[in-house]
């Protein structure tokens, strides 16, 4: 590359000099000054550029002329490259040496950083200043970390540079080569700032201090938390090294180091398992000898209590004994103790500090107390119930507290829930019996038929008694007198605007009529009202066990059928009337009487469980109406079957008006097993269900029948009057009969039904059952002569049940054509 130079240099000189006078001496010495001065700035340009080179990583130029002096033999006198051969071993003398003294440089330069940070470091340190330490460490991290980035980056820049002068080192012009290479020379860097060697020398330093400082880290934590546990001691103190570290900066130090969590685990690890186990594992005498002074060690010391003086049972340690006269300490005061010594002597009241230790060490701590404390006792005395209160007491004023001297870190309550909890389940024999009771009578008649349930009557007097019956409710507070003046028509215009209820005010407002629910499910509010009872008066475990014991009641009676096992047993609720409806009413009551002990025990429960019980109960209250509601239209579903087997023989009334007598005779047996059904199932409705149900179901079921004979009829598109009369002889009887024959055992029985009389059950009867009106009002039409006849009622409203279409449907099927029919056609219209 010089001699290149140097040549262009030459060419230079001749361009600049080409046009001067050779005959004249000044112009020939002007033309030698100029190679002079073009000859110094070549070697000028030469050195610098062997600086540069020799700065930078690569070994290029130190192959080409490694090359060139292999082969000195070949290269031609004159040629520039013959003139570099002299200097080829002056270059490496001076490059070796140029990257001698940029590592010395880079050596001294980085060793005088380190000692310098290591000097503060060193300082830091012997000040008992450790955060301070802490922080010199991570900052020669820090540049370790840097200098090797750099260095990287370094690497990757010089080799990028060597790669871009290569491409573009045969682009110089001849005119500006010696500008170029001066450019090139000028702008070349200057030593390196760091080396591999100050990268490493940073790395190995920092390692250095980061591991004295953490052996010293480790020392302050033994000196600050010394356990001695087959000396039954625990030393605590909050100055350090002599006083000269405090625990506050040792916190900080582990802080900054990323060694807090670790640190703290392992103290809480001593402590646990080298005091707080020893202390709890048996009744012991604890002794707290407080600091002398201010950063002084303090210690607490326990010993095994003498025999006369403690139990090995762990029910006599549950008396709140502080182990004051040398007396045994109780398993709370022990773990008091503890925490009394590391807040007061350890972490001097600070809450920073508290609440950072107490997140390790107080789950920990109540870990402890919970396995070898609470449960080890509650285990061995389930049936104890004033014991395991004892033990949820003391837990709850154990971590009363660690919260009040902020070692719960914050954090939900753990221990007193997890000791209640384990209480709770203790306590499940108390609840497993009021759950045995309540599936054995549940299940009670799980070896009768359903031939003998229904045979045990409304009386109950069969032999098997889960379906003996009961009568529950009271009767209606009915006012008579409104409902004889309603009747007669005799009510004020005030009292239509504005009716009464029905009721007198004098009666109970609840009263919802006389029902029959099974003696299993009377006994079974029983058991439900000794249990609430028993749950207001227990411990708060107790308490919550047996009220969660209500749900599991609760579904219990919503799921388990009190049938006969056999194939059939899971139909027999919804085939057998009377015991689908006793079933309904075994839900309702059950909701009924929940409702009742929400109302009557909610205050006492939720004082007694510490959270609402009321909102339980409903809920349970609600699920068994719901289920009821399911059970009543499982029922209908199968009423409606049977009936419609019944109906089936009429075959949709087709057959009416024939000439075939027996066909009318079958027709006629048919609706009068219609009616007999009816009764039967009024029978049991009336004696069984509460009037509102009872008055529900009766409007159903009479609906059903009479919407399809109504369907059946309307489906009859040309009716002549043989055919009209007759359907008006069928049909008649049922239309009258259906609510007589429904009431037909209530009336034998007497005039009143749970208080209302039976003139006013007939009348909502009969308003609920459109479908009967309806058919009433066919026949209506059915059996006019005149159609002058039929626009009358229609006029007077007797025939509101109709619609207008079906009207005109009726009198287009039983009537010829006439202006009269075309009158009323119109009329519809």
């Amino acid at each position: 590359m010089s001699g290149s130079s140097g040549v262009a240099a030459v060419r230079a000189a001749w361009s600049s000099g080409r046009d001067l006078d050779s005959t004249n001496p000044v112009s020939i010495q002007e033309s030698i000054d100029q190679l002079d001065q073009f000859q110094n700035q070549v070697r000028i340009h030469l050195f610098r550029q062997l600086q540069r080179l020799a700065t930078q990583p690569g070994e290029g130029l130190d192959e080409a002329l490694s090359q060139l002096a292999a082969q000195a033999d070949k290269v031609i006198a004159e040629s520039p490259e013959a003139s570099i051969l002299p200097h080829i071993g002056t270059y490496r003398d001076i490059v070796s040496r140029i990257r001698e003294l940029t590592s010395e440089i880079s050596r001294k330069q980085a060793a005088e950083d380190v000692e310098k940070q290591v000097h503060e470091f060193e300082d830091r340190l012997a000040a008992g200043s450790l955060s301070d330490a802490a922080y010199c460490c991570v900052q020669l991290e820090k540049m370790a970390q840097d200098a090797e980035e750099e260095l990287a980056e370094q690497e990757a820049r010089q080799q990028q540079q060597q790669q871009e002068e290569g491409a573009a080192g045969s682009e110089t012009g001849e005119g500006g080569a010696v500008q170029s290479g001066e450019g090139s020379a000028a702008a070349a860097p200057s030593a390196p700032r760091v080396t591999a060697e100050s990268v490493a020398l940073l790395q190995e330093t920092a390692e250095r201090c980061s591991n004295k400082l953490k052996e010293v880290l480790e020392v302050c934590c033994e000196e600050a938390v010394a356990v001695d546990s087959p000396g039954g001691r625990v030393k605590v103190r909050s100055a350090l090294r002599g006083g000269s570290v405090r625990v506050p900066d040792l916190f900080s130090a582990l802080q900054v180091l990323g060694l807090q969590q670790a640190h703290l685990r392992r103290i809480t690890g001593r402590l646990v398992s080298g005091a707080l186990e020893p202390m709890l594992a048996a009744p012991c005498c604890v002794t707290v000898t407080p600091a002398t002074e201010p950063g002084a060690p303090a210690t607490l010391a326990w010993q095994p209590a003498p025999p006369h003086t403690g139990s090995a049972q762990p029910a006599l340690r549950h008396r709140g004994s502080a182990g004051g006269a040398g007396g045994p300490c109780d398993p709370e005061h022990c773990c008091q103790h503890l925490l009394r010594l590391l807040a007061t002597w350890l972490l001097e009241f600070d809450e920073g500090l508290m609440e950072v230790l107490g997140g390790p060490f107080w789950r920990a701590a109540a870990d402890c107390y919970i396995a070898h404390v609470a449960r080890p006792f509650i285990s061995a005395n389930p049936e104890d119930v004033e014991g395991c209160e004892r033990v949820v007491a003391a837990a709850a004023d154990l971590e009363a507290m660690a919260e009040n001297v902020n070692f719960t870190n914050g954090e939900e309550p753990y221990l007193a829930p997890a000791v209640e909890s384990l209480a709770r389940h203790a306590l499940s024999s108390r609840q497993e019996k009021y759950l045995d009771k309540a599936r054995q009578l549940l299940l009670g008649g799980a070896g009768a038929g359903a031939g003998a349930a229904v045979g045990a009557g409304a009386g109950g007097g069969g032999a098997d008694r889960c379906w003996e019956t009961v009568v529950a409710g009271q009767d209606v507070p009915v006012d008579e007198e409104y409902f004889r003046r309603l009747a007669a028509g005799e009510l004020q215009e005030w009292e239509v605007q504005d009716p009464p209820s029905g009721c007198r005010m004098d009666g109970p407002l609840l009263a919802l009529g006389r029902y029959r629910v099974t003696r299993r499910t009377n006994e079974l509010v029983q058991l439900l009202t000794g249990l609430v009872e028993d749950a207001c008066g227990g411990s708060r475990a107790l308490s919550r066990a047996l009220l969660s014991a209500v749900g599991g009641i609760a579904l219990m009676a919503r799921t388990l059928p009190p049938v006969a096992a056999g194939p059939s047993a899971a139909d027999a609720l919804s085939s057998v009337p009377q015991l689908g409806l006793l079933a309904v009413n075994d839900l309702q009551h059950l909701a009924a009487m929940l409702l009742l002990l929400s109302q009557a025990y909610g205050a006492a429960l939720e004082a007694a469980t510490g959270e609402p019980a009321a909102p339980v109960l409903l809920a349970e209250a609600l699920q068994l109406r719901t289920a009821a509601r399911a059970r009543m239209r499982e029922v209908l579903r199968s009423q409606y079957n049977s009936l419609d087997e019944i109906l089936a023989g009429l075959d949709n009334l087709r057959a009416v008006g024939g000439s075939d007598s027996k066909v009318g005779l079958r027709h006629r047996r048919i609706l009068q097993q219609l009616l007999h059904s009816l009764s039967r199932l009024g029978r049991t409705a009336t004696e069984v269900l509460t009037p509102e149900d009872g008055l529900a179901l009766a409007a159903a079921v009479i609906n059903h029948v009479a919407g399809q004979l109504v369907a059946a009829v309307m489906a009859k598109s040309d009716m002549s009057h043989d055919e009209c009369v007759e359907l008006r002889e069928l049909l008649g009887p049922l239309v009258e009969g259906a609510v007589e024959s429904w009431l037909a055992a209530a009336r034998g029985a007497g005039s009143h039904l749970s208080g209302i009389p039976l003139d006013v059950v007939d009348s909502a009867i009969s308003a609920r059952a459109s479908q009967l009106r309806k058919l009433r009002c066919v026949l209506q039409v059915l059996s006019s002569d005149t159609i002058s006849h039929i626009e009358q009622m229609w006029d007077r409203g007797e025939l509101a049940m109709l619609a207008a279409p079906e009207l005109e449907h009726l009198l287009l099927a039983i009537s010829e054509d006439s202006p009269g029919r075309r009158a009323m056609l119109q009329k519809l219209q």
